[in-house]
């Protein structure tokens, strides 16, 4: 029996990236793939075609605002465009997609 190395290959970089797009960025806004289920759960909204390698269940969700139990008011983004301080448990996606509360700007008096 003979192995094809190229097929092989190709086969094993392709399931990351079919299986990397579910809690990533959707092909344009903020939003992330996620189910459309833990989109709803999480009090936001979907857009279908924005996920396109993704099975059917599969939407980009948007949820812009997000409420601490703390009271802080942030916005849904992925850690590295967040500036300011992140907490996790606010919206849907992976654990790299959660509430950021922009940095408070100091009041000179």
């Amino acid at each position: 029996m003979r192995f094809n190395t190229n097929l092989v290959l190709s086969l094993l970089l392709s399931v990351p990236a079919a299986l990397g797009a579910v809690n990533g960025r959707c092909s344009s806004g903020n939003g992330v793939c996620v189910s459309t289920t833990n989109c709803i759960n999480a009090g936001g909204s979907y857009v279908n075609g924005k996920c396109p390698n993704d099975p059917n269940n599969i939407k980009c969700c948007n949820k812009k605002k997000c409420v601490t139990s703390g009271g802080l008011v942030g916005t849904c983004k992925f850690i590295s465009d967040c500036e300011g301080t992140t907490v996790k448990g606010y919206c849907p996606g992976g654990s790299d997609f959660r509430c950021c509360i922009p940095k408070q700007k100091k009041v000179l008096i």
